[in-house]
């Protein structure tokens, strides 16, 4: 495998795949000055549904405006963790509020940015992941837990492989898909709004399509529109998307999900690009794809953002940690962007938060994942690498380009 020094703008996350290069019948292979195994600091990104022009940007940072400034003051304290990556114990300590008004000024100044879209994401916390995780989740990432409990054969091969499989065997994918997602409408209650099926004139239009990434893009769309409705749970569970909420109500709608059925939950805040027109696709964007194949969908009530693979911590400023019985939130920033402040380095939302990834191989197996994912800035690909055999392939999927 390859070796050298890793350039300064790659970003890798963990992605929790069960799957070994050998039982996929393909060697690894060797990627443009990739970074060493456990190595590299920058950020990368995820994948989005395409926006056309600029025009398409700004309407997209309208719809998300949200003072965050305000909902940044209502917290009890400010705790970080030494910026470790070494294995060893840390305790939380407060942050210095000089310190914090800089991190408050840093997330309104992004925030005003038109080309920054803040998110916020809900999870269950419990006080061990505060007390010995805290420094892994910063290196490695986050990405969905169902993928460590399954074994996703199927769709890593498609996922990870659609070019070496040929095209029958994507078509005959997405056809199954589709009779799934047809399923899906058809039991939906009789006062639900939607209705219409992808019927025989749109299987023989995906037929025609000769383009392999093309079918990438429509294999993808489906188990994105799987993950939008949340059922099948056996498909969900393997597919490669994770949810994250935006807009002036995404506080509340985030926490709702992070105390359901918790007693202490975390809100996770973080960025994305919206120039970045292969990052993410946003679940109104399903509903109107859909539309131009006569079906009507629900409208997205939660203004649901689609991720490809996970959450970089490149771009993670922190979460909240709510407590159900005491309403007490307090919020944890990511040390690394501490150690930016402490330092005055500034920020590029481009780049992201700078993040020493040394040792994160054996972060990623400590996190309980056996593969993970980087991205190397101006490029749009996800590379794919595993925890024992190195580097896999590229993925496939460069955009979502839907029509």
């Amino acid at each position: 495998m390859p070796r050298g020094r890793p350039p300064q703008n790659v970003k890798k996350h963990a992605k929790p795949i069960k799957q070994q290069a050998s039982k996929l019948g393909h060697k690894p292979r060797p990627l443009p000055n990739p970074p060493r195994r456990g190595e590299g600091t920058g950020r990368g990104a995820v994948y989005s549904s395409r926006h056309q022009d600029k025009k398409a940007n700004i309407q997209f940072k309208k719809t998300i405006s949200v003072n965050m400034k305000h909902m940044l003051d209502g917290i009890r304290y400010y705790y970080s963790i030494p910026v470790i990556n070494d294995g060893s114990k840390y305790e939380k300590k407060q942050v210095k509020s000089v310190i914090v008004n800089k991190f408050k000024k840093l997330i309104t100044k992004m925030q005003a940015d038109p080309a920054i879209a803040l998110f916020m994401r809900g999870n269950k916390c419990d006080r061990r992941f505060i007390q010995n995780d805290l420094d892994k989740y910063y290196i490695v990432g986050e990405k969905a837990k169902f993928f460590l409990k399954n074994d996703v054969d199927r769709i890593t091969k498609k996922y990870l492989k659609t070019k070496d499989l040929g095209k029958e065997s994507i078509i005959d994918e997405i056809i199954q898909l589709i009779k799934v997602c047809n399923g899906i409408i058809v039991n939906k209650p009789k006062d639900h709004p939607t209705k219409g099926v992808l019927g025989g004139d749109f299987i023989k239009y995906i037929r025609k399509i000769k383009d392999i990434e093309e079918l990438g893009n429509w294999l993808l769309f489906f188990y994105a529109w799987i993950h939008n409705n949340g059922k099948p749970a056996e498909i969900k569970k393997v597919s490669p998307c994770i949810s994250v909420t935006i807009g002036g109500n995404m506080y509340e709608t985030a926490s709702k999900f992070a105390l359901n059925r918790n007693d202490e939950g975390m809100v996770v805040v973080g960025f994305i690009n919206t120039d970045e027109i292969h990052t993410f696709i946003k679940a109104q964007a399903i509903k109107e794809t859909l539309k131009k194949h006569g079906v009507t969908w629900y409208d997205d009530i939660n203004n649901e953002i689609i991720l490809l693979n996970g959450l970089y911590p490149h771009n993670i400023f922190g979460f909240y940690h709510l407590k159900k019985k005491t309403k007490i939130v307090d919020f944890y920033i990511n040390p690394w962007i501490v150690d930016m402040l402490e330092k005055g380095v500034s920020l590029d939302p481009k780049i992201g938060i700078l993040i020493n990834q040394s040792g994160f191989i054996d972060k990623v197996i400590r996190l309980g994942y056996s593969k993970y994912s980087y991205y190397i800035c101006g490029q749009k690909k996800i590379y794919v690498g595993d925890v024992n055999d190195g580097y896999l392939s590229s993925n496939v999927f460069e955009a979502f380009t839907f029509t």
